[in-house]
């Protein structure tokens, strides 16, 4: 929900100079039931941190 905002945001900026990405890490189902699913959620945040850092040190080859 909240990259969809960033995203928003940016779609409705004036002068639309801003690029942006949004990378989460997806730890649970949205069913309300986090309990089930929160011993996922460091195996998340870590592989989205992860697939930062290796964006970020490839980032020629992005642009």
């Amino acid at each position: 929900m909240e990259g969809a905002g960033i995203m928003t945001a940016i779609d409705y900026a004036p002068d639309r100079v801003v690029s942006a990405i949004v990378i989460k890490g997806i730890g649970d189902w949205g069913d309300g039931d986090k309990e089930a699913t929160k011993k996922w959620k460091p195996f998340a945040a870590h592989a989205a941190a992860h697939y930062v850092h290796a964006a970020l040190n490839d980032w020629e080859q992005l642009q």
